[in-house]
């Protein structure tokens, strides 16, 4: 019997596992893919600095996650030309937002996400971090759509939460502490663990953004939008389901 491929999730933290592991693995699996999911956050690292993985230190994003995967898969029970594609989950963390949507305020502890700017106690720091954020998407959105290793293509694509997981997924906006992202994400798997339809409808009617998968980048990525609640997440689904117009 030929060995089942598997599709590789990568996700920013252990709340986008808890909350969409289980649901996405039960549409993914079939007799031609598993799942498999583990947790770097491949887009935000940027800097030099002591105690980052050196990988995160690679500036092509392709590279980056060939790398990454490779590291992954040294732990792993499969191998590169086991791999079906890898799909990678990001938070937009409002990074597409103009420059002048972010304003600097005196007394914060860290980045408040409002509904049309970013306040911060340093702006040019946030702008910096937007814009290394954006461009390493865009590197991979409007890049080539396959990452290669010895010979070997595996497709890739990457989807986004706007602003982030818990706004997403749970109407969170403000600030949420680790803890209650962790109660989040277990509620949100919980809910609908034994309701898969349900989750369905509510990726694809009740929080997906307009577009097809460069056209939801685009959309997300005009204004402020990326401040807005939203997921393109409903594009891997239909593809891994068919037609949801009729999802609950």
């Amino acid at each position: 019997m030929a060995r089942k491929k598997v599709c590789l999730f990568i996700v920013e933290g252990a709340s986008d596992e808890t909350a969409l592991g289980a649901l996405i693995e039960k549409l993914v699996q079939n007799e031609a893919v598993v799942f498999d999911v583990f947790r770097t956050d491949i887009f935000s690292a940027t800097q030099q600095r002591a105690g980052v993985d050196p990988i995160m230190h690679i500036e092509k994003m392709h590279d980056r996650i060939r790398a990454v995967t490779l590291k992954h898969l040294e732990r792993a029970d499969y191998s590169w030309k086991d791999l079906d594609r890898i799909v990678l989950l990001a938070d937009t963390d409002g990074c597409f937002i103009p420059d002048d949507a972010v304003v600097e305020r005196e007394g914060i502890d860290s980045i408040c996400y409002l509904n049309d700017h970013i306040e911060t106690a340093s702006a040019g720091g946030t702008r910096f971090r937007n814009k290394e954020k954006s461009s390493r998407l865009w590197g991979v959105i409007k890049g080539r759509r396959y990452v290669t290793n010895r010979n070997v293509r595996i497709p890739v694509s990457v989807y986004f939460m706007s602003r982030n997981l818990e706004h997403a997924l749970s109407n969170e906006a403000g600030y949420v502490s680790d803890r209650r992202k962790a109660w989040l994400a277990r509620e949100f798997s919980s809910r609908y663990k034994d309701d898969i339809d349900s989750f369905v409808g509510f990726m694809c009617n009740e929080i997906a953004v307009p577009g097809d998968y460069v056209g939801s980048w685009t959309y997300i990525a005009e204004g402020t939008n990326s401040l807005s609640r939203g997921s393109n997440l409903h594009l891997f689904i239909q593809d891994e389901v068919g037609d949801v117009s009729e999802a609950k």
